[in-house]
């Protein structure tokens, strides 16, 4: 149902390309180039050429499929052609590249012919990859290509434009991403991914796609609690308790939050029901949505039933639904449902970005776990930290700074007589916090260390970890960590943290301060919100796999024993 589609042009139509190349307007993009080649007017980026030359060029490129191919991009109701689309070997990779004239712009052409490219590159002629390098400028561009499922690599290069240094990146789409993707008229298996080893299940698929049948198995199952976006924004009664009961935490919010900001919705959610022994499975199609895929949890799973399938079986289900519909209220409803043949490239998108961010992660840890000698270690943090390097490392936990937070100045005074504190009996501390907290008593040399127990759902809980863990410190081989929220805290924090008696220790900054104990994380340098939950550093930059914290070797920082 694409109303854009390619067609390989004959020789007499190659006047419509030698026109394009004429025309300022349609080659503004290749202006300012210093261009070894005939014809070119770096001014106006225009290339002319002869019949003889368009003639040389198509039996260069007309009919040397699979491993180079060249078409015309044609709109249903438009009677000449609006553009073109090629690709071709060059050395190891196949360079791809893409025109629309001028007057057929900014009109969401671009987006339809790179899709009708990829089933010719992928399905037809089986290649391997497309690539294109973009100038960073162009985000239009960039943004395009990122809808039609390519992705932003490490590879760039530095041109001159008009005498000016401009930057562009490799924007990459290969075979094995295609594959993930969901087609318009190939029914494929589900896509599964474990992404974490929470106990979570994000379902998602598109209208009709199955993936309500799919979870009835865990809609009667007492081991399982389902959320149903349907329901959640919806005033009907229902069996389904727990989505009823979300109802009251988003009660102030209106359903379009699942497209505006999917993101909070998700987190919010898991951030409910964090206390549950249950698995938590979240059933909407509106994952497509979501801002950042790292903040993902647990497994997901994408039902890939082929769109022309779920187009025929939501008319089915409304006329089922419905019997006594007249034939404008169901072609009212094919309107309403005609979008999915657009919504489906965004859960594309969406497959990619997860599939990427997972094996970039995976192939990270493998590297940092073989690069650590020093596995020994007790790590105490003020925060999160320590809890995520022991896991991301895949070792026990050596120290009961996990899943807690402490005040800075109160942390130095901890780090610097850490068996005087665990030798300490934990108290428990009534406050008006969600969570427990607790307190280490100091006497007239040590002042009082008050320990926020954010991720646990009562004190008992936190104690026994905290004196389960406190056990196994090994004060042959302590490491301090802190993070410090410049504008918040006092820099003189940083001259009492130098005299904390451990040789290896790190404070992470969000600003420069050139301080021996001191490293800059300079991600969120100008954000100061140290209440956000999650903790901006600890999340995951999507291309790399890493974490933003990372840009500290710590691993390096462990090794030094």
């Amino acid at each position: 149902m694409s109303k854009v589609y390619l067609k390989v042009p004959t020789l007499d139509e190659m006047h419509y390309r030698k026109e394009w190349m004429m025309d300022p307007k349609t080659m503004d993009y290749n202006a300012g180039y210093d261009i070894d080649l005939s014809g070119y007017n770096k001014e106006t980026g225009t290339i002319t050429r002869t019949d003889e030359e368009m003639e040389t060029w198509y039996n260069n490129w007309i009919n040397k499929e699979p491993d180079k191919y060249y078409a015309y991009i044609y709109v249903n109701g438009i009677d000449e052609p609006i553009g073109e689309v090629f690709y071709y070997p060059n050395d190891n990779i196949h360079s791809m590249g893409i025109l629309i004239k001028g007057e057929y712009r900014g009109k969401g052409y671009s987006l339809d012919a790179l899709l009708e490219l990829e089933k010719i590159a992928f399905e037809k002629n089986n290649i391997n990859e497309l690539s294109d390098m973009i100038p960073l400028s162009r985000t239009g561009a960039i943004k395009t290509f990122e809808k039609a499922g390519f992705i932003q690599t490490d590879k760039e290069r530095k041109e001159f434009i008009f005498g000016k240094e401009e930057t562009s990146r490799q924007l990459l789409i290969t075979k094995e991403m295609y594959d993930l993707f969901i087609t318009e008229n190939i029914d494929k298996d589900p896509y599964i991914i474990d992404i974490t080893d929470d106990k979570i299940i994000n379902l998602t698929g598109e209208s009709a796609s199955g993936k309500s049948t799919f979870s009835e198995k865990y809609i009667y199952d007492d081991n399982y609690i389902v959320i149903d976006t349907d329901i959640v924004f919806d005033d009907k009664p229902s069996d389904n308790k727990e989505s009823v009961e979300l109802r009251k935490v988003f009660k102030d919010v209106t359903k379009s939050c699942l497209i505006n900001d999917f993101d909070y919705f998700y987190k919010t959610t898991l951030d409910y029901f964090k206390d549950t022994d249950k698995t938590l499975v979240i059933d909407t199609a509106q994952y497509r949505n979501i801002k950042d895929c790292t903040i993902l949890k647990g497994k997901l799973i994408v039902m890939r039933t082929c769109i022309n399938n779920c187009f025929k079986r939501s008319i089915s289900r409304f006329i089922d639904r419905h019997p006594g519909a007249t034939e404008e209220e169901i072609e009212a409803h094919k309107q309403r449902k005609i979008g999915m043949f657009s919504w489906y490239k965004m859960i594309n998108k969406f497959i990619v970005n997860v599939d990427t961010f997972v094996k970039n992660k995976e192939k990270h840890l493998k590297k940092i776990r073989s690069e650590l000698t020093n596995k020994d270690f007790s790590l105490f943090t003020n925060n999160c930290l320590g809890g995520f390097i022991y896991h991301d490392l895949g070792l026990q936990f050596l120290s009961p700074t996990i899943n807690l937070r402490i005040k800075p100045k109160e942390f130095i005074s901890f780090a610097s007589d850490l068996k005087y504190y665990l030798n300490q009996e934990l108290i428990e501390v009534e406050s008006d916090n969600t969570f427990p907290v607790g307190v280490l008593k100091g006497d007239k040399n040590h002042k009082d260390v008050t320990i926020y127990f954010d991720h646990y759902s009562n004190f008992e809980k936190a104690k026994e970890k905290w004196d389960e863990r406190k056990k196994k410190v090994n004060y042959d081989n302590v490491y301090i960590m802190m993070e410090f929220y410049d504008g918040i805290h006092n820099e003189e924090l940083i001259k009492l943290f130098e005299k904390v008696p451990y040789k290896n220790k790190m404070i992470l900054t969000h600003k420069d301060h050139n301080e021996e104990y001191t490293t800059c994380i300079h991600q969120f340098d100008d954000d100061l919100d140290m209440n956000e939950i999650g903790g901006k550093i600890f999340r995951y930059n999507e291309l790399t796999g890493k974490r933003y914290y990372e840009e500290f070797d710590y691993i390096k920082f462990l090794n030094k024993r």
